[in-house]
């Protein structure tokens, strides 16, 4: 019935808008009552049509000159154009019409707050909240909220939503903004006590409910939260929210099976997206299900191709399987869609290297030190790889490269010292060993984890108990 009424209006504002239209393009003389002049600017409106919703508004004002209406819808419409100024003037003039009217009071107080006139506008909010009846103050109370807001006053955000939820406790966006007031404040105890007498008052209040088991869990009342959850799904089975939130819940209990059980639920209810599969993802891993674990991960990116964490997660997962050469497509499929992730190119890096690539491995670590060139351990990496490719010269410039950029390097020093014992460079290799000695006598032990056959040369062992002696 209802959706036969709303298409029945639609048609019939389409047929008066093109009446409307066709009068003003013919230049016509017709006449439109007070109503039918609603309806048309309502449509424009609706159409985000505000130059034709003006012109309407104005032959409004033309056709009924003593009426409020139209100086208010004039002062809307300017409103959305940002002619504030303007839209002021045309309040002022409605209000000698209607000077009670709340919704001119509400008009005006938004027209201040975005003028910054914070005050003015809660003096206006207050002076109608003397003659508004019960329904007229839950909207002046949300317009008090909505100024505090915007002024950055979020306690008294809080102050003005309870105020409305004493006079309507089901109210959905009071409740809603509850609970992100109370995160920017982190007052849950507040938050917690409030709500428990909302709920005491009107057990069946399923977002208070909801409101009350995130106010436990800011206080860390993790037990407590999640018989407030169970609460909101026993009265509103279908509040899926509840169910997601009871996973997180559960997944930082390490309790993995009762998060994917939440998750699942959540799916079911109707919020088939790709971070709640995402998270079972994470889930089965940490169950070392990595198989399962992969299933989800790709029915979270089969919502999302574009969703590179998943991708890179799913890369991960086939490392940590051991199957390296899978780990790579999914990878480079993680840093086409973001190639200034460090993390990506690192795991892709990696996964290059397990699999012998090692020039792609090399220009994936290029690539991270323009992102960050004071990362030592991407140095570290390149000349690993330098080393294994046989390229000693090319590892040795590497280092000397880095060493400027880092205060404390003796453990580069000592990489350096080995390489150049290999290359048989006594000399520079004595030099190299003394200047890292001098940095840091006791890291040593890493030239041995390179080149064990040091330990059998006299000179080299002479040298280091000189220094680990004194």
């Amino acid at each position: 019935m209802q959706d036969k009424e709303f298409g029945d209006n639609l048609r019939d504002s389409n047929e008066l808008v093109r009446r409307y239209e066709h009068a003003e393009s013919a230049n016509e003389s017709s006449y439109f009552d007070e109503s039918e002049l609603e309806l048309i600017i309502d449509y424009y409106l609706d159409q985000d049509k505000l130059v034709q919703a003006l012109k309407a508004a104005d032959l409004g004002l033309d056709l009924f000159k003593f009426t409020a209406t139209f100086y208010q819808k004039r002062a809307e419409i300017l409103l959305e154009l940002n002619r504030l100024d303007e839209a002021l003037e045309s309040l002022e003039t409605a209000a000698t019409f209607s000077p009670k009217e709340t919704s001119i009071f509400l008009l005006k107080a938004d027209v201040h707050t975005l003028q910054g006139d914070y005050l003015k506008a809660i003096e206006l909010v207050n002076q109608a909240l003397e003659d508004a009846d019960e329904n007229d103050k839950i909207d002046l109370y949300l317009e008090l909220a909505d100024v505090y807001e915007e002024w950055g006053k979020y306690y008294e955000v809080i102050e003005q939503l309870q105020k409305c939820l004493s006079l309507d406790p089901y109210n959905e966006e009071a409740l809603n903004r509850m609970w992100f007031s109370t995160e920017l404040t982190e007052k849950y105890a507040e938050s917690a006590a409030f709500h428990s007498q909302l709920v005491e008052k009107h057990p069946y209040n399923a977002t208070a409910w909801y409101n009350l088991a995130h106010a436990y869990n800011g206080l860390d009342k993790a037990e407590k939260a999640l018989e407030a959850f169970e609460f909101v799904v026993a009265i509103d089975e279908e509040y899926d929210l509840a169910y997601i939130d009871m996973g997180d819940l559960f997944y930082k209990q390490e309790n993995y099976d009762r998060a994917i059980d939440m998750y699942t639920e959540a799916i079911e209810k109707g919020s088939a997206k790709k971070e709640i599969y995402y998270q079972i993802a994470k889930a089965y891993q940490h169950l070392n299900k990595n198989v399962k674990a992969r299933e989800y991960l790709k029915k979270s990116i089969n919502i999302d191709p574009y969703y590179a964490k998943a991708f890179h997660r799913l890369g991960l997962n086939y490392l940590e399987s051991n199957l390296s050469k899978n780990a790579i497509s999914p990878l480079e499929r993680a840093v086409k869609i973001d190639n200034k992730n460090y993390e990506y190119l690192n795991s892709l890096a990696a996964a290059y290297f397990l699999n012998k690539k090692e020039e792609e491995a090399l220009n994936c670590y290029y690539k991270m030190l323009e992102i960050n060139e004071a990362d030592k351990r991407i140095y570290l990496n390149i000349v690993s790889i330098l080393y294994e490719q046989g390229r000693v010269g090319d590892a040795i410039e590497t280092i000397e490269q880095s060493l400027e950029l880092f205060e404390d390097h003796a453990d580069m020093l000592y990489v350096k010292t080995a390489f150049l014992y290999e290359l048989g460079k006594k000399t520079e290799m004595f030099d190299t060993l003394l200047a890292a000695l001098e940095q840091n006598a006791e890291g040593y032990e890493q030239l041995f984890d390179l080149l064990p056959e040091m330990q059998n040369d006299h000179a080299v062992m002479a040298l280091i108990e000189t220094y680990t002696k004194n």
